[in-house]
């Protein structure tokens, strides 16, 4: 990996947990760049706007999650083991800071910042292109257009559980055989896309 890549690399690491700690407010090119051990300068080389710096947070978020699905499709049992273990993923991803309160800090964010909503938009456009695409090699005679449908709605469905299965919250917000009821229902709507 070039130095580059290292350094960018070190900066999202620091921006990610300022913006898990502090929030969208408390991130500041000063701050990440002490963090990294860099200047503003050399921070705005690699990230040149905050709209930047959050699509490469964004970019980087996708990326873990698209590498780990595709770790899983060499499973055997095929497509449909593939789309058991991906329920499994975005089950135990809902237990990562990372994700979740990241992604919690910028849906705020994005409720007042056009640029950030557009990299919301951005990001959710290929989680939701990945899901639909794996609900294709599942059910291969549905349309392109119901796969779309069908992965809209786990996406939406395990996003918003992720407001009561996230780290930080009540164990009474998931109650006993809430994971087991909202994999049902995730099969659900995949077997009557």
């Amino acid at each position: 990996m070039d130095e580059d890549k290292i350094r960018a690399g070190e900066a999202l690491d620091v921006a990610t947990a300022m913006l898990i700690e502090e929030g969208y407010a408390g991130l500041s090119f000063r701050k990440v760049a002490a963090g990294a051990g860099m200047g503003i300068g050399n921070l705005q080389h690699y990230f040149p706007t905050k709209a930047d710096l959050i699509r490469a947070l964004l970019d980087r978020l996708f990326t873990r999650f698209d590498a780990s699905m595709m770790a899983r499709r060499t499973t055997d049992g095929g497509p449909a083991a593939e789309l058991d273990a991906a329920v499994d993923y975005a089950l135990l991803d809902q237990t990562s800071r990372e994700s979740c309160v990241l992604l919690w800090e910028i849906w705020a964010l994005a409720a007042r910042d056009p640029h950030a909503n557009d990299l919301l938009i951005e990001f959710y456009d290929k989680y939701v292109g990945y899901i639909s695409q794996t609900i294709k090699r599942v059910r291969p005679e549905i349309t392109p257009e119901r796969a779309r449908c069908a992965a809209t709605l786990a996406a939406a469905l395990i996003e918003g559980v992720s407001l009561f299965r996230g780290p930080g919250r009540a164990p009474k917000l998931a109650p006993n055989g809430f994971d087991e009821a909202l994999r049902k229902a995730l099969m659900r709507i995949l077997d009557e896309a």
